[in-house]
């Protein structure tokens, strides 16, 4: 259990780091590459973007995609970390965070692909966009809902610090609102959620008892 943790930290970690790339690349070197965000509602101006950031787009796309499958690993950890005493929202919960990070594994893949294909990507721009944004929407409410349960279980189980528990589902609410809101602030809230949850599965991965399983040992007459 203990090496799963870790794992499940590391992926966090990775995570986080994908994200503070993804930020990176539209604030700092969309602009560097003579482009701006607007740019890339148009198909000529994208595929031309793409073709002078060539191999920035297909790192950190590449990274992104890497960091969202590594995070099947961080789902499985606090699956295992909320245990029986999350009353099963651990597994349900669990269900919506594979496939999150599916949708966007998926939707990253598809940003490499244009930006290695630049030849053909003014044809393929408009539909892969639209299919882009619906998987990466798809994907971000999913987790959203999985850490909303996460929370919900962390309450039960008491296997997570309080005031990341609260955080938790701060940020699964900021994920599913994120289509309503003017502004993304699930972005920042993400990358903060990935490195705090990181740091407390590395620091902390043997799981304290919780309320309730330390009355079933009081009840067994065992040590708690």
């Amino acid at each position: 259990m203990r090496r799963l943790q870790q794992i499940g930290g590391v992926a966090a970690i990775i995570f986080a780091i994908a994200v503070a790339a993804e930020l990176a690349l539209f604030l700092i070197a969309v602009p560097a590459l003579g482009s701006n965000l607007n740019d890339l509602n148009d198909p000529d101006k994208y595929a031309k973007l793409l073709a002078r950031g060539q191999a920035i787009f297909v790192a950190e796309g590449v990274l992104f995609a890497l960091a969202s499958a590594f995070c099947f690993a961080l789902v499985r950890a606090l699956q295992e970390r909320a245990g029986r005493d999350s009353g099963g929202l651990g597994d349900t919960g669990a269900s919506f965070g594979y496939a999150g990070y599916t949708l966007l594994l998926t939707a990253f893949s598809l940003r490499v692909f244009l930006a290695l294909d630049t030849q053909h990507a003014v044809q393929a721009i408009s539909g892969l966009n639209i299919l882009n944004t619906a998987l990466g929407a798809a994907g971000g409410l999913l987790i959203g809902i999985w850490m909303l349960l996460t929370a919900v279980s962390a309450l039960r189980s008491a296997t997570l610090p309080r005031p990341l528990t609260y955080f938790t589902f701060l940020s699964g609410l900021a994920l599913v609102t994120s289509g309503v809101l003017p502004v993304p602030v699930f972005i920042p809230v993400f990358l903060i959620w990935s490195l705090w949850v990181g740091a407390v599965l590395l620091r902390q991965p043997e799981v304290a008892h919780s309320a309730s399983q330390n009355a079933r040992q009081a009840q067994a007459g065992l040590p708690s």
